[in-house]
Protein backbone atom coordinates (compact mmCIF):
# COMPACT_ATOMS: atom_id res chain seq x y z
CA UNK A 1 0.00 0.00 0.00
CA UNK A 2 2.81 2.43 0.92
CA UNK A 3 4.64 2.07 -2.38
CA UNK A 4 1.39 2.49 -4.34
CA UNK A 5 0.61 5.71 -2.46
CA UNK A 6 4.17 6.89 -3.08
CA UNK A 7 3.75 6.30 -6.80
CA UNK A 8 0.45 8.23 -6.79
CA UNK A 9 2.21 11.18 -5.13
CA UNK A 10 4.89 11.15 -7.82
CA UNK A 11 2.24 10.95 -10.56
CA UNK A 12 0.11 13.78 -9.22
CA UNK A 13 2.58 16.15 -7.59
CA UNK A 14 5.92 15.84 -9.34
CA UNK A 15 7.40 16.87 -12.68
CA UNK A 16 10.68 18.40 -13.87
CA UNK A 17 9.75 21.74 -12.30
CA UNK A 18 8.28 20.31 -9.09
CA UNK A 19 10.66 17.95 -7.31
CA UNK A 20 10.08 16.25 -3.98
CA UNK A 21 12.78 15.31 -1.49
CA UNK A 22 12.58 12.40 0.94
CA UNK A 23 11.31 14.57 3.80
CA UNK A 24 8.52 16.03 1.66
CA UNK A 25 7.54 12.56 0.45
CA UNK A 26 7.44 11.23 4.02
CA UNK A 27 5.24 14.17 5.09
CA UNK A 28 2.80 13.58 2.23
CA UNK A 29 2.57 9.90 3.15
CA UNK A 30 2.00 10.85 6.79
CA UNK A 31 -1.01 12.95 5.68
CA UNK A 32 -2.50 9.66 4.49
CA UNK A 33 -1.66 7.95 7.80
CA UNK A 34 1.29 6.06 6.33
CA UNK A 35 4.56 6.15 8.23
CA UNK A 36 7.86 6.08 6.34
CA UNK A 37 11.34 7.35 7.18
CA UNK A 38 13.91 8.65 4.70
CA UNK A 39 15.61 5.26 4.38
CA UNK A 40 12.30 3.61 3.51
CA UNK A 41 11.57 6.31 0.93
CA UNK A 42 14.91 5.71 -0.80
CA UNK A 43 14.29 1.96 -0.82
CA UNK A 44 10.81 2.37 -2.30
CA UNK A 45 12.11 4.68 -5.03
CA UNK A 46 14.62 1.99 -6.05
CA UNK A 47 11.81 -0.56 -6.18
CA UNK A 48 9.71 1.71 -8.40
CA UNK A 49 12.64 2.12 -10.78
CA UNK A 50 13.08 -1.66 -10.89
CA UNK A 51 9.38 -1.99 -11.76
CA UNK A 52 9.82 0.17 -14.87
CA UNK A 53 8.99 3.63 -13.52
CA UNK A 54 11.68 6.27 -13.97
CA UNK A 55 12.15 8.33 -10.83
CA UNK A 56 14.88 10.88 -11.52
CA UNK A 57 16.87 12.92 -9.02
CA UNK A 58 17.53 16.59 -9.83
CA UNK A 59 20.77 17.70 -8.15
CA UNK A 60 19.97 21.41 -8.53
CA UNK A 61 16.48 21.15 -7.06
CA UNK A 62 17.61 18.41 -4.67
CA UNK A 63 14.52 16.33 -5.18
CA UNK A 64 12.92 13.50 -7.13
CA UNK A 65 10.34 13.55 -9.92
CA UNK A 66 8.59 11.01 -12.14
CA UNK A 67 9.72 11.04 -15.77
CA UNK A 68 6.73 10.69 -18.12
CA UNK A 69 6.52 8.75 -21.37
CA UNK A 70 4.64 11.71 -22.86
CA UNK A 71 5.79 15.31 -22.43
CA UNK A 72 3.47 18.22 -21.72
CA UNK A 73 3.89 19.22 -25.38
CA UNK A 74 2.82 15.73 -26.49
CA UNK A 75 -0.27 15.92 -24.28
CA UNK A 76 -1.13 19.42 -25.55
CA UNK A 77 -1.10 18.13 -29.14
CA UNK A 78 -3.32 15.16 -28.21
CA UNK A 79 -5.80 17.33 -26.29
CA UNK A 80 -6.07 19.83 -29.15
CA UNK A 81 -6.62 16.96 -31.59
CA UNK A 82 -9.44 15.65 -29.40
CA UNK A 83 -11.02 19.08 -29.00
CA UNK A 84 -11.34 19.74 -32.74
CA UNK A 85 -12.98 16.41 -33.58
CA UNK A 86 -16.66 17.19 -34.20
CA UNK A 87 -17.67 13.52 -34.13
CA UNK A 88 -16.80 13.32 -30.41
CA UNK A 89 -19.47 14.48 -27.98
CA UNK A 90 -18.57 17.00 -25.30
CA UNK A 91 -18.83 14.30 -22.63
CA UNK A 92 -16.65 11.82 -24.56
CA UNK A 93 -14.08 14.51 -25.25
CA UNK A 94 -13.88 15.38 -21.55
CA UNK A 95 -13.53 11.69 -20.67
CA UNK A 96 -10.66 11.15 -23.10
CA UNK A 97 -8.89 14.34 -22.04
CA UNK A 98 -9.16 13.26 -18.41
CA UNK A 99 -7.54 9.93 -19.29
CA UNK A 100 -4.76 11.65 -21.22
CA UNK A 101 -4.21 14.19 -18.44
CA UNK A 102 -3.45 11.33 -16.04
CA UNK A 103 0.00 11.32 -17.65
CA UNK A 104 0.72 14.78 -16.22
CA UNK A 105 1.19 16.26 -12.79
CA UNK A 106 -1.57 18.46 -11.38
CA UNK A 107 0.60 21.53 -12.06
CA UNK A 108 0.95 20.67 -15.75
CA UNK A 109 -2.77 19.92 -16.00
CA UNK A 110 -3.60 23.36 -14.60
CA UNK A 111 -1.22 24.99 -17.07
CA UNK A 112 -2.75 23.24 -20.08
CA UNK A 113 -6.32 23.97 -18.92
CA UNK A 114 -5.46 27.67 -18.84
CA UNK A 115 -4.18 27.77 -22.42
CA UNK A 116 -6.56 25.33 -24.14
CA UNK A 117 -9.80 26.27 -25.90
CA UNK A 118 -12.48 23.68 -26.65
CA UNK A 119 -14.51 23.51 -29.86
CA UNK A 120 -18.08 24.65 -29.17
CA UNK A 121 -19.67 22.66 -32.02
CA UNK A 122 -19.77 19.00 -31.05
CA UNK A 123 -22.01 16.11 -31.99
CA UNK A 124 -24.83 15.27 -29.59
CA UNK A 125 -24.09 11.53 -29.55
CA UNK A 126 -21.22 9.06 -29.76
CA UNK A 127 -22.40 7.11 -32.80
CA UNK A 128 -18.99 7.33 -34.47
CA UNK A 129 -17.24 6.07 -31.34
CA UNK A 130 -19.59 3.09 -31.02
CA UNK A 131 -19.21 2.26 -34.71
CA UNK A 132 -15.44 2.60 -34.46
CA UNK A 133 -15.42 0.09 -31.61
CA UNK A 134 -17.47 -2.42 -33.63
CA UNK A 135 -15.28 -2.04 -36.70
CA UNK A 136 -12.04 -2.44 -34.75
CA UNK A 137 -13.50 -5.64 -33.24
CA UNK A 138 -14.21 -6.94 -36.76
CA UNK A 139 -10.70 -6.02 -37.91
CA UNK A 140 -9.10 -7.87 -35.00
CA UNK A 141 -11.13 -11.02 -35.68
CA UNK A 142 -10.89 -10.82 -39.51
CA UNK A 143 -14.66 -10.62 -39.83
CA UNK A 144 -16.98 -9.02 -42.37
CA UNK A 145 -19.63 -6.55 -41.24
CA UNK A 146 -23.15 -5.78 -42.37
CA UNK A 147 -24.79 -2.39 -41.90
CA UNK A 148 -27.38 0.06 -43.15
CA UNK A 149 -26.34 3.44 -44.50
CA UNK A 150 -28.14 6.73 -43.95
CA UNK A 151 -27.87 10.25 -45.32
CA UNK A 152 -28.20 12.87 -42.60
CA UNK A 153 -30.43 15.93 -42.62
CA UNK A 154 -31.28 18.47 -39.93
CA UNK A 155 -34.47 16.62 -39.08
CA UNK A 156 -33.78 12.93 -39.58
CA UNK A 157 -31.73 10.05 -40.96
CA UNK A 158 -32.80 8.94 -44.42
CA UNK A 159 -31.82 5.34 -45.02
CA UNK A 160 -30.75 4.21 -48.44
CA UNK A 161 -33.16 1.75 -50.06
CA UNK A 162 -32.84 -1.02 -52.62
CA UNK A 163 -35.83 -2.80 -54.19
CA UNK A 164 -38.18 -1.12 -51.74
CA UNK A 165 -36.28 -2.24 -48.64
CA UNK A 166 -33.61 -0.61 -46.50
CA UNK A 167 -30.33 -1.55 -48.18
CA UNK A 168 -27.98 -3.87 -46.31
CA UNK A 169 -24.28 -3.56 -47.09
CA UNK A 170 -21.78 -6.36 -46.41
CA UNK A 171 -18.07 -5.63 -46.64
CA UNK A 172 -14.67 -6.61 -45.22
CA UNK A 173 -13.20 -3.72 -43.15
CA UNK A 174 -9.69 -2.81 -44.27
CA UNK A 175 -8.67 0.69 -43.16
CA UNK A 176 -10.03 3.35 -40.80
CA UNK A 177 -9.35 6.84 -42.11
CA UNK A 178 -9.69 10.22 -40.37
CA UNK A 179 -10.31 12.90 -43.01
CA UNK A 180 -12.36 16.07 -43.35
CA UNK A 181 -13.29 16.02 -39.64
CA UNK A 182 -14.87 12.56 -39.99
CA UNK A 183 -13.91 8.91 -39.70
CA UNK A 184 -14.30 6.75 -42.80
CA UNK A 185 -14.18 3.00 -43.29
CA UNK A 186 -12.38 1.77 -46.39
CA UNK A 187 -13.65 -1.73 -47.05
CA UNK A 188 -13.83 -4.44 -49.71
CA UNK A 189 -17.10 -5.72 -51.16
CA UNK A 190 -16.96 -9.42 -52.04
CA UNK A 191 -20.15 -8.99 -54.11
CA UNK A 192 -18.89 -6.12 -56.24
CA UNK A 193 -15.20 -7.12 -55.99
CA UNK A 194 -14.13 -3.56 -55.34
CA UNK A 195 -13.10 -1.17 -52.57
CA UNK A 196 -15.29 1.67 -51.32
CA UNK A 197 -15.50 3.93 -48.29
CA UNK A 198 -18.28 4.94 -45.88
CA UNK A 199 -18.60 7.62 -43.22
CA UNK A 200 -18.82 6.04 -39.79
CA UNK A 201 -21.46 8.42 -38.44
CA UNK A 202 -23.79 7.38 -41.28
CA UNK A 203 -23.38 3.66 -40.69
CA UNK A 204 -26.21 2.09 -38.66
CA UNK A 205 -26.81 -1.35 -37.12
CA UNK A 206 -23.28 -2.67 -37.62
CA UNK A 207 -23.10 -6.44 -37.15
CA UNK A 208 -20.08 -8.74 -37.34
CA UNK A 209 -20.31 -11.68 -39.72
CA UNK A 210 -18.04 -14.72 -39.67
CA UNK A 211 -16.17 -14.95 -42.93
CA UNK A 212 -13.37 -16.88 -44.55
CA UNK A 213 -9.96 -15.31 -43.97
CA UNK A 214 -9.16 -14.70 -47.63
CA UNK A 215 -6.45 -12.61 -49.27
CA UNK A 216 -7.92 -9.38 -50.64
CA UNK A 217 -6.77 -7.75 -53.89
CA UNK A 218 -3.90 -5.32 -53.51
CA UNK A 219 -4.75 -1.64 -53.24
CA UNK A 220 -2.58 1.45 -53.56
CA UNK A 221 -3.98 3.13 -50.46
CA UNK A 222 -2.26 6.48 -51.01
CA UNK A 223 -3.53 6.68 -54.58
CA UNK A 224 -7.05 5.76 -53.43
CA UNK A 225 -6.99 8.52 -50.82
CA UNK A 226 -5.71 11.14 -53.25
CA UNK A 227 -8.32 10.22 -55.86
CA UNK A 228 -11.33 9.87 -53.55
CA UNK A 229 -10.86 12.49 -50.82
CA UNK A 230 -11.01 16.24 -51.51
CA UNK A 231 -11.55 15.43 -55.18
CA UNK A 232 -14.51 15.61 -57.54
CA UNK A 233 -15.59 12.35 -59.15
CA UNK A 234 -15.05 12.36 -62.88
CA UNK A 235 -12.41 12.16 -65.58
CA UNK A 236 -8.94 13.19 -64.46
CA UNK A 237 -7.57 16.23 -66.22
CA UNK A 238 -4.30 18.15 -66.13
CA UNK A 239 -5.07 21.82 -65.59
CA UNK A 240 -3.05 25.03 -65.53
CA UNK A 241 -3.99 27.74 -63.04
CA UNK A 242 -2.34 31.15 -62.78
CA UNK A 243 -2.14 32.76 -59.34
CA UNK A 244 -0.79 36.09 -58.22
CA UNK A 245 2.55 35.60 -56.43
CA UNK A 246 1.23 37.31 -53.31
CA UNK A 247 -1.09 34.35 -52.57
CA UNK A 248 1.51 31.69 -53.32
CA UNK A 249 1.70 30.75 -49.63
CA UNK A 250 -2.08 30.14 -49.56
CA UNK A 251 -1.93 27.92 -52.64
CA UNK A 252 1.01 26.02 -51.16
CA UNK A 253 -0.82 25.40 -47.87
CA UNK A 254 -3.85 24.04 -49.72
CA UNK A 255 -2.15 21.96 -52.41
CA UNK A 256 1.12 20.77 -50.91
CA UNK A 257 1.58 17.03 -51.27
CA UNK A 258 -0.46 16.94 -54.48
CA UNK A 259 0.91 16.31 -57.94
CA UNK A 260 1.59 19.93 -58.94
CA UNK A 261 4.31 21.69 -60.92
CA UNK A 262 5.26 25.34 -60.78
CA UNK A 263 6.57 27.40 -63.67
Amino acid sequence: MRIIKLLQIFQQESDENHCLNATMLADKLAQQNINADRKTIYSDIKKLNLCGYTINYDKNKKGYYLERNLSITDIKIIIDALNIQRFLSTAKTAELISNVNANLSKFEQELLAAVTISLDKKTMDNATVYNLNNIIHALIHHEDISFNYADMTFSNKHFRYKNGKIAVYQTRPCYIILANDNYYLLSYSHKHQSYSHYRLDRMVNIQSIKSKDITLPAIDIQRYLSENFNMNIGTKENIVIRFDNKIEHIVYDRLQGNAIKTY
